[in-house]
């Protein structure tokens, strides 16, 4: 191991390598005989996230629970009540998403429910994901608060504990059916990376680099192509993106700390900028469709040059977000409620989690076909 490393830039440039077939997704534009790609990029997150709390719970457990709810809720809540609001007020633009307050409150509090149109989403419907991120969190934090030296194993054993209680009543209720979705697996699988990176870590030598390179470049190309090929709908979910993630993540950390870490600051920024941008970017895309592509065709999100002109603004409008408004307030936060400066874990990044960006479509933009995978969701 060449090199201590705080901040995994590699990881970071590993969250818009995510994010950004999913926002390009959502603009329903497709190559010819190719269908949309996207859903790897969920795998990848959950993978990360289970990662990055591991490296926490490893090095920092110093008011866990409290720094994740503020890295979540501020900006998570803002935009639901937004939308419950638009949904109240302009119910037609709005599909699946009603201004009901018993949804409100279960969008608020992360209680998985099932829309109108069938899909579990809450009002803010990409939030879907985030309700998995959330049940995650407060079982490590459960954990830390049992056992802190072990809080990572014995989490990983209270989320496998409840997917297999919540499988035996899955037909009968919503809830326990959405936690038995095997996609809880990719953040035990996430968990599982850190500490065989931990341990390789320590084995590493300048002659490995370039097999992790060739591993790394490898699984980049291999996870959109099992996206796209129809050959592997076969496989179950998570065998087709579970084990090429976690090589992905794992060989990047390795790199990171063999001295082969990203330089470029701009992927740096747009990793730092992904949650927002997972949070905003199909609500900046519908407006580019539905308001301005009506006057200025061009601006039709379905067209190649829509699609561009869509990532165009998406990309800058995130990260003036991230910087301007979530960036602050996630600092100013921390400072007051948890009382100090936080500190680096030790093989984490330093912006907290990497919150996993959803595939699925509601809302204003009901029109696009949701990402069918395996399990409850889609």
């Amino acid at each position: 191991m060449n090199k201590p490393v705080s901040r995994i830039r590699n990881l970071q440039a590993l969250r818009i390598y995510a994010a950004i077939p999913v926002i390009l997704y959502h603009t329903n534009f497709t190559l010819p005989g190719l269908r949309p790609i996207g859903l790897f990029g969920v795998h990848l997150f959950f993978l990360m996230s289970g990662y990055i709390m591991a490296a926490i719970c490893d090095n920092d457990t110093t008011a866990f629970m409290r720094r994740r709810l503020i890295r979540v809720i501020p900006l998570y809540w803002t935009l639901t009540l937004i939308l419950y609001s638009v949904a109240w007020k302009f119910p037609h633009l709005m599909g699946a998403t009603q201004a009901r307050p018993s949804e409100l409150f279960k969008s608020l509090f992360f209680v998985p429910f099932v829309k109108s149109n069938g899909l579990y989403q809450p009002i803010l419907f990409v939030g879907w994901t985030v309700n998995y991120e959330m049940f995650f969190y407060m079982t490590l934090a459960l954990a830390v608060l049992i056992n802190r030296r072990r809080a990572a194993l014995l989490g990983a054993s209270m989320v496998l504990s409840v997917m297999a209680f919540c499988s035996f009543f899955a037909q009968t209720s919503a809830i326990a059916k959405f936690y038995s979705d095997p996609v809880l697996l990719e953040c035990v699988f996430g968990l599982a990376a850190y500490y065989f990176v931990r341990s390789a870590a320590r084995r590493l030598t300048p002659s490995l680099t370039p097999v992790l390179l060739t591993v790394a470049i490898g699984s980049l190309i291999l996870l959109p192509l099992f996206d796209e090929l129809h050959a592997m709908d076969v496989v179950p979910v998570i065998l087709r993106f579970g084990p090429l993630c976690f090589l992905l993540i794992s060989t990047a950390c390795l790199l990171a700390f063999s001295g082969v870490d990203i330089e470029a600051k701009v992927l740096v920024l747009l990793g730092d900028a992904s949650y927002v941008m997972y949070l905003t970017h199909p609500y900046i895309e519908e407006f580019l469709d539905r308001v301005v592509g009506k006057y200025l065709p061009i601006f039709r999100i379905n067209t190649p040059i829509g699609c561009l002109i869509a990532m165009a603004f998406v990309l800058p409008i995130s990260v003036f977000l991230y910087l301007k408004i979530d960036k602050p307030t996630v600092r100013y936060l921390n400072q007051v409620i948890c009382g100090r400066k936080r500190t680096e874990p030790a093989l984490a990044m330093s912006t907290a989690v990497a919150d996993p960006v959803a595939p699925a479509a509601d809302g204003m933009i009901a029109r696009s076909a949701p990402i069918v995978r395996e399990g409850t969701l889609a």
